[in-house]
């Protein structure tokens, strides 16, 4: 029946902002696609299909977005070292933090930082 659909896209989108919601509070501990599965209570490859229909990115590039975005803030805020940034925002290696947030800023996170200091 067409409610019936209507009634399943409203609960997806209840289990999606749960998750969001979920990552803004957790996003600096170690997190599983299987736990944010869990979170939404779906099928991991549904789950998966599902997200990136609604944000645009898989679940686990959209948690590395919010971690990079996190440290970027960080970095403006406070001469906190990259290594520290890193680590807040939930990266623990952070040779690997520093080659993503290149990839998504565009520069190294040190640049990023010394870039944006007021003169």
């Amino acid at each position: 029946a067409p409610g019936q659909e209507r009634i399943q896209s409203a609960d997806t989108i209840q289990a999606l902002k749960r998750v969001l919601e979920f990552i803004e509070l957790h996003f600096q501990s170690e997190i599983s696609l299987k736990t944010l599965s869990d979170v939404a209570a779906m099928n991991p490859n549904y789950f998966c299909m599902y997200f990136k229909r609604l944000t645009g990115s898989t679940p686990i590039e959209y948690l590395t977005l919010y971690r990079i975005e996190h440290a970027a803030v960080l970095l403006l805020a406070s001469d906190i070292s990259v290594v520290q940034a890193a680590m807040e925002a939930g990266f623990n290696d952070p040779s690997y933090f520093i080659r993503i947030f290149k990839r998504y800023k565009g520069v190294t996170p040190k640049k990023y930082q010394l870039g944006h200091q007021p003169a």
